[in-house]
């Protein structure tokens, strides 16, 4: 049995997103292509702190993927989505 050293590779990390409230809200729903994950072991597990289709506040809020292979080797790409809008009291 070999020793995989090797960090899995996150393809597609979506650039930083800004975009406008919804109407009359105070947050947007954002959508984006999922990124994909590859390792040279072949098993590589692909989680993220929020999906596509999430609603999101006004303000920045970072996105993290991780990916992690068999041999526990783990690699994050994270990108911003900012939401701007007027506040609604």
């Amino acid at each position: 049995m070999s020793l995989d050293n090797e960090y899995p590779v996150i393809t597609g990390i979506p650039a930083n997103i800004t975009q406008d409230t919804d109407p009359e809200l105070p947050t947007a729903v954002v959508n984006w292509t999922e990124p994909t994950a590859s390792d040279n072991s072949g098993s590589v597990t692909l989680t993220s702190s929020h999906v596509s289709g999430e609603t999101f506040p006004i303000g920045v809020t970072i996105v993290t993927y991780t990916a992690v292979d068999d041999g526990s080797n783990m690699v994050f790409e994270s990108f911003a989505v900012l939401i701007e809008g007027a506040t609604i009291f």
